[in-house]
Formats: structure tokens, sequence, C-alpha cells
């Protein structure tokens, strides 16, 4: 809040000097959220937010285009595909969903595979072993992850992944706030439509952009750093072991979760809207999704925490 608030002090100060070097200071943002996902800055883009940054690639896909998707999937995403005249056929959400999308992908050619790595609802963590057997058995598919509710959990290298398109917002756990998004597109993205990184760069800065935003995203990623990004994930991992646990004593947790082998750190409990209205008198701040509760911690909470909280349930 103090760095947002001291940008906004130096605009009113420089005024037009401020505009004149916002496109380094963009540059340099750039770089700052590129490193630490490990791609290339030609390739890294700051949007404002997931929704914008995904519309940006599938503007490209022609009509027809045939796309596999999660049925319960984030629903700004399903909707960017219905806004296009696109083939989509979904798979739904279950134990064996890695297995669903390769038995899918087994049966019928598809051209993109479109799926947000942590479900935002259920919290299920699309295994990534099974994301790369996929992009081995099927080099031309292109793969879109929306990775808003992973990024910021664990160290990210899209390089070496099977990813060719991830975007998202860094209001999540980036704990970057608004207008904070990201999109990495590789170089078999840009070699699938015959375009060139700069094109993209053109088309995303046209006119004025939010440095703010921008600016407050690449903050936030050099500040978990500084404060040592792993420990602050081996902290908060074992905070979600405790949380998890305390959930399957209680009963409430998701048979989806039970039956997985890994899960992530967001987790849906049995429970009503009046349960959530309930909780948030009691200063347990969750959301009521889907049919029931969500709830996770981050780095910055306690045991003590997560043992109040389960003592409320």
């Amino acid at each position: 809040m103090d760095y947002r608030a001291s940008l906004e002090q130096e605009f009113f100060n420089e005024a037009d000097a401020y505009k004149r070097n916002a496109i380094a200071r963009l540059e340099a943002s750039t770089k700052t959220v590129a490193d630490f996902l490990n791609a290339p800055l030609s390739q890294t883009f700051l949007v404002h937010n997931f929704s914008i940054g995904v519309r940006y690639c599938l503007e490209y896909l022609p009509k027809g285009t045939r796309v596999l998707t999660l049925k319960e999937d984030y629903p700004s995403l399903l909707n960017a595909l219905e806004e296009r005249q696109l083939n989509v056929t979904t798979v739904p959400v279950t134990v064996d969903v890695e297995a669903r999308v390769q038995e899918a992908l087994r049966q019928a050619h598809f051209d993109v595979l479109v799926i947000s790595m942590v479900n935002y609802t259920t919290g299920l963590k699309f295994n990534m072993k099974a994301l790369e057997a996929i992009k081995k058995a099927h080099p031309e598919l292109l793969i879109i992850v929306d990775g808003t509710q992973w990024v910021g959990t664990e160290a990210i290298d899209v390089q070496n992944s099977p990813i060719d398109i991830l975007v998202g917002s860094g209001y999540k756990w980036l704990l970057a706030g608004f207008s904070s998004g990201y999109l990495y597109c590789s170089a078999f993205f840009f070699e699938r439509f015959k375009l060139d990184p700069t094109v993209l760069w053109e088309r995303i800065f046209v006119g004025h952009f939010d440095y703010l935003g921008a600016a407050s995203l690449a903050f936030a990623v050099q500040q978990l750093q500084q404060w040592d990004f792993e420990q602050l994930m081996i902290q908060k991992h074992a905070l979600d072991a405790q949380l998890q646990k305390g959930l399957e004593a209680s009963g409430r947790l998701w048979p989806l979760t039970l039956q997985r082998k890994a899960h992530s750190g967001i987790f849906n409990i049995s429970g009503t809207e009046e349960d959530v209205a309930n909780l948030q008198k009691k200063g347990v701040h969750c959301s009521y999704r889907g049919t029931g509760i969500r709830l996770s911690a981050h780095f910055y909470n306690t045991e003590e925490e997560i043992e109040q909280l389960l003592q409320l349930l």
C-alpha cells in the first residue's frame, strides 16, 4: 500500500516526465515478473487481469478450432471460449480428471487444451506430470493454463514446462492488488500463428497503460523474493497440511479432495451460505463457492489461527 501511494505521489510530482519514462518502467517490471516465472522477457507481458489476458490469445484461434476444457472451470475462462465460434468439448472435474482428459485426446483430435492449473472452486490441482505426458503424446496441442490460483504457491519454470500460454491475475497468492496480471506465451504459440512477440506487445500496450498495476506486481514479486520465497512456501505448505488434516478429521472435506493423492492449498468443505456469514462474523475470511465453503491459508497465517478455525467449525 505504501509503495502504491509513493508511485501515485511520484506521478503527481513529475507529471509528464513520469509518463515519458513509463515504457522503461514497464520493461523493468516485466523483466522482474519474467525472471520469477523463468520466462523469456520478449515472451512475457503484463496485463490488467486474467480475463483480459486470456482473450488476447484466444483471438488468434480460427473459427471452428477444436478446444478441450474442464466443465466446472473458472466462469470467465469458459465465457471467453463461448464468445468465439470455437468447437468446445468439456470434461467434468472428477477424481481422475487427468485420465479423462487423456482419454478424450485419444478419442478425438483437439487443437487446444484449456485448464486452470488449480480449480478455483474445489482446489483440485491438475497433475504437472500428466500435463507433461499429454504434451509429449500430442506435441501439436496448444496448452493454455490459468495460473491465478497456482502462481505464488510454488516455484514456476514455464520455459521447461508443457505450458504454451500461462495467464493469471496477481491479486491472489502474489498479493499484488488489482490490475496486476501476467501473460507468458511460448515459442510454439508464436510459431503456430506466425506471430512476432512485438505484434502482441503493441496490441497489449496500445494507448496508455496501468503502470501502477504493473509496478505493483513487480514490487510484490520482489518483496516475496526478499522475504525468501522458498522458505515462505515451506511455511505455507505446512499450514496447508495442518488445515487439510483438521478438515479431514471434521468430516467436512469433499470426497474429491480425500480421494486425490495430491491437492492444492484451497479446500472446499460442506456448509451453507449462512455458515459463511457466521464464520465471517467471527473474523474468518472465506467464500461460498459451488455448493460449499472455500478456505485456504497463506504464509502470513499461523498454526493458532488454523486451530481457531477448526474449533469454530
